[in-house]
């Protein structure tokens, strides 16, 4: 299902962002350089994701429908972002 595919991209942002935190003071350039290609590969990967279902969707659903349920998870996803984003400190 399209929720169980987003899990893996989900992970691989996610442990990009915890290791990112646990490194604190000692992050190095190089180290910053790997988690943020880790995170921004992680979140191409779920748009890829995003617009294959969306294309399937729309051979299923009117296409007002499948745009309306694109929005809501769009919300939803913005929302788990925000909250990580507000709990992470920027790079020093």
């Amino acid at each position: 299902s399209f929720q169980q595919e987003l899990e893996k991209p989900r992970r691989e942002y996610s442990r990009a962002v915890i290791d990112y935190v646990s490194a604190g003071d000692t992050l190095n350039d190089a180290s910053a350089k790997r988690l943020a290609e880790q995170a921004l590969a992680a979140t191409v990967a779920e748009a890829r994701l995003r617009e294959k279902h969306f294309k399937k969707l729309l051979g299923a659903l009117p296409a007002k429908t499948a745009a309306r349920y694109a929005q809501i998870e769009n919300k939803i996803e913005a929302v788990l972002r925000y909250e990580t984003a507000a709990a992470v400190p920027l790079v020093q």
